[in-house]
């Protein structure tokens, strides 16, 4: 979609992320969702994300989205997926 869409249960949205510049929500594996709270939950850097998170009244998921879009402007890139 051309806007971010947020709905309970389902994954996303993520910007940019099969079509650039649109939005993508997805049902997805709840495989997925268990390794993605496992890297957050065991990362080195898992508790500074929860630090940030709290600072800015935000979930872990939504600050490191934001860390993320922080990381693509520095760098210039239209897409976060490009900073793979």
């Amino acid at each position: 979609s051309k806007e971010p869409v947020f709905v309970d249960g389902v994954w996303g949205p993520y910007d940019s992320a099969m079509v650039p510049g649109l939005w993508l929500t997805e049902g997805g594996q709840s495989a997925t969702g268990a390794l993605v709270d496992h890297l957050l939950e065991t990362h080195p850097a898992a508790t500074a994300l929860c630090e940030l998170a709290e600072s800015r009244g935000s979930t872990k998921y939504a600050a490191l989205a934001d860390r993320l879009d922080e990381q693509r402007r520095a760098r210039g890139l239209p897409f976060v997926a490009m900073l793979t």
